[in-house]
């Protein structure tokens, strides 16, 4: 009796789901308490070293050169000074570093002192584009000098900090002994000074540039509070979410109806419906702490923890695969697929719900989970790769993202009865074959390379524009673009803006996230990053609030997504309409004036031209031409007619053919983009048949709404917006994209659109 009643307990269909819901709970709520213990570990750290840091300097002693770890270690972030001279010729640069979201490196360079071993100075930070000695010359102080700075002691390198590669001129950490012997110092002091200021002994002061000498205050990152709060959250949010759903399962099926779905009479008739329904909210739970555990992992996450990082990842991942590929639910859609009583968006979305599981099915279980690992995995070390600018350091992750991909793209290829790219792409776009795409980008391969020149001509006969001079602090760029966002309608009450090495959205309909990146010297990158974002997350804030746990009431496609940012990025803030308004608010948050600030000379500035290498930098009319090359490769990496190894050569030669310009490094070149090194596979066509979207809708709505242009130049994007809600966002998946641009536009996908809007706005 009791090993029946034990066999039914095992075998009961809640239990496995309740105890690894359980598990995850726990390791959440640990990993929350154990950042609690870090920060208190820390905030004792900074009480120590803070009031060393400020005391008053002392010379160096000699006799440090040979002191003992336990020595050493009361000097630890000393303030000291010392004399000597800089040994420019064996400077070394350690990467990536950043500072203030800004990509560089850090410079070490040993100080020749009077007596003793020469020290390794840590002058500052210094941009990717500065690292070079002949662009920095203010850096080469010569003579005798002093340096007054802190004492650093080495520590050990994490277990995701890349080995040094002395023979390559590649340093990651600074490991004072292989320093010394690859500089021909032989012997180094057996610490780092990390320099506050230096003077040269002519009694000048710290030369202006670069280096960017560090701050005096002590500063261990400390962000372990927004860690345990984040970990706590998703604890709670994961705990809640489960119980709801278990209560609504356990739940008679004799529910109210709610607008936009069934009537009681038919909920009763149809608990099959219901039940898919159930399914697919607990799968919409997953999917949004999936969102938040990728988001906090390009914000705020230490880089050592990828791994644990990836683990959960992956974990969710398989938690989400099993849900939605359980034999259970396959009858569950044959039954509802059968039944007359469905309404237009019940209809709409169990056709969606079919399509989810065919893409999920088709692959299995340690497929999907691999897949999450090497996409956690390779996306870290983009990053390390793309700040050194050596795709060396990403091409075996990238290798073996794309081995999984092509394995994944044939198990779904076979199931939608597709080729295997058509499988990824459909991922992206319900129903794009890449026939369809290739002949759409033929159009605008056919229109682009007689128009660029023409509007480069034109642009030509014209004054140049003048780039306004920085330096934009960060803050004053974070306030511009809280207001241009605000203005735009993104409630902060249900959503924020940080900062990313590559700006993004993401989140759920009542949670999203944005973020941007900043440069001191340019402010309109970030800006027009924030705008393009923001359009982003006005659709995912606009789509039907009844149907939000569900497929239907989802973004209906990746195109359909970029056509709302590019609509306001493109459409909108490109315009001499959104200009006019924008310049004075511009003006008013960096308290400038002057010519440069114009708004003839921004308009020119926004809408001017020029072939470049970085695809989210570039203007409209080259911007297709960057699709394309990647189009082009992935598909070409996909199908097996292109190696991984090969891929920085060939990026190199599409740029010289479509473009007619070549990357100076492997970071203008392929390290430029994330998606692939995430395994976004299919993704970027996304962004082109999106601007050509964005034309047509917006060429719709001005027509329609001709109030639309007027409110813009005042600052009021109202009508716009209430346009877009209506015929775009409150749609959800409803309806195909095609069927979407029809009801909307009159016609389905169509380049004239976009060809018209370029005509206009550069050749008028």
């Amino acid at each position: 009796m009791w090993g029946a009643r034990f066999s039914r307990w095992i075998a009961h269909p809640g239990l496995w789901p309740t105890l690894i819901v359980a598990v995850l709970v726990a390791l959440l709520v640990g990993l929350g308490l154990w950042q609690l213990d870090r920060r208190e570990e820390k905030a004792a750290l900074v009480r120590l070293f803070e009031a060393r840091a400020r005391s008053e300097a002392v010379a160096l002693p000699v006799a440090l050169d040979e002191a003992t770890p336990g020595e050493l270690g009361a000097w630890a972030f000393r303030r000291v000074r010392l004399g000597g001279q800089f040994l420019h010729s064996a400077e070394i640069l350690i990467r990536p570093r950043t500072r203030r979201s800004e990509a560089g490196a850090e410079v070490i360079t040993p100080l020749l002192r009077d007596e003793g071993l020469p020290v390794l100075v840590n002058r500052g930070f210094v941009p990717d584009e500065r690292v070079a000695p002949d662009r920095r010359p203010e850096s080469r102080i010569e003579g005798r000098l002093e340096v007054e700075g802190l004492v650093v002691l080495p520590s050990p390198s994490g277990p995701f900090t890349p080995a040094n590669k002395p023979e390559k001129e590649q340093w990651f950490s600074t490991d004072i002994p292989a320093i010394a012997a690859h500089v021909g110092l032989g012997r180094a002091a057996p610490f780092t000074v990390w320099a506050v200021a230096t003077r040269a002994e002519r009694g000048e002061g710290a030369p202006a540039g670069l280096p960017i000498p560090w701050q005096v205050d002590v500063a261990f990152p400390s962000d372990h509070l927004q860690y345990a709060l984040t970990w706590f959250s998703l604890a709670g949010a994961l705990g809640v979410m489960y119980v709801l759903a278990l209560a609504r399962r356990l739940r008679p099926s004799r529910r109210p109806g709610r607008k936009g779905h069934q009537s009681k009479r038919q909920e009763v008739r149809m608990p099959a419906y219901a039940e898919l329904e159930d399914r697919f909210r607990r799968l919409t739970h997953l999917s949004g702490i999936s969102q938040l555990l990728h988001w906090d992992m390009a914000t705020v996450m230490p880089p050592g923890g990828a791994e644990t990082r990836g683990e959960q990842l992956a974990t969710l991942a398989v938690l989400a695969h099993r849900e939605i590929t359980d034999p259970r639910l396959a009858e569950l859609l044959e039954e509802v697929m059968s039944e007359d009583g469905l309404g237009e968006w019940q209809r709409a979305n169990v056709r969606e719900m079919e399509r989810q599981r065919i893409h999920a099915s088709a692959l299995p279980a340690d497929l999907v989970e691999a897949r999450a690992r090497a996409q956690a995995a390779c996306g870290m070390a983009w990053r390390r790769a793309r700040a050194a600018a050596d795709f060396g350091l990403v091409g075996d992750h990238l290798a073996e993202v794309v081995t999984l991909e092509r394995e994944a793209a044939q198990a779904k290829a076979q199931a939608l009865s597709c080729d295997a790219y058509d499988a990824l792409l459909d991922a992206f776009e319900p129903g794009m074959r890449a026939a369809r795409l290739s002949a759409v980008f033929g159009e605008l391969e056919r229109f682009l390379p007689d128009f660029l020149p023409r509007v480069l001509d034109h642009q030509a006969r014209e004054s140049p524009p003048r780039s306004p001079a920085g330096p934009f602090p960060e803050d004053a760029q974070l306030r511009l673009a809280r207001s241009f966002m605000e203005r735009l309608g993104f409630d902060f009450a249900h959503g924020r803006l940080d900062v990313s090495l590559h700006p993004f959205c993401a989140g759920a309909p009542g949670d999203v996230r944005v973020t941007t990146r900043f440069k001191e010297h340019d402010f309109s990158e970030s800006l027009m990053a924030v705008l393009h974002e923001t359009g982003h997350a006005l659709y995912e804030r606009g789509l039907p609030t009844e149907w939000c746990e569900q497929p239907v009431g989802r973004a209906r496609s990746m195109a359909v997504h970029e056509s709302q940012a590019l609509l306001v990025e493109m459409q909108v803030s490109r315009s001499r309409v959104f200009l006019a308004f924008a310049v004075n608010l511009i003006r008013e948050h960096f308290g400038v004036d002057g010519e440069e600030w114009s708004l003839g000379n921004m308009i020119r500035l926004c809408t001017r031209v020029r072939p470049g290498l970085i695809r989210v930098e570039a203007d409209e009319v080259t911007y297709p031409a960057h699709v394309i090359l990647r189009y082009r490769l992935e598909k070409a990496l996909i199908e097996g007619r292109l190696q991984v190894a090969d891929l920085p050569d060939a990026w190199r030669k599409g740029m010289q053919r479509l473009l007619g310009i070549e990357p100076a490094d492997q970071r203008e070149g392929c390290l430029q983009d994330i998606h692939w090194y995430e395994g976004a596979f299919g993704y970027f066509p996304s962004y082109t048949l999106g601007a050509v979207m964005a034309a047509q809708l917006f060429q719709a709505a001005v027509r329609e709404r001709p109030d639309i242009l007027p409110a813009i130049g005042r600052g009021d994007f109202a009508p716009l917006v209430e346009w877009l809600r209506t015929h775009v966002h409150a749609k959800g998946s409803l309806l195909a994209t095609d069927d979407l641009l029809l009801q909307v536009t009159g016609r389905p996908l169509d380049v004239e659109a976009f060809k018209t809007h370029l005509e206009r706005r550069y050749l008028p």
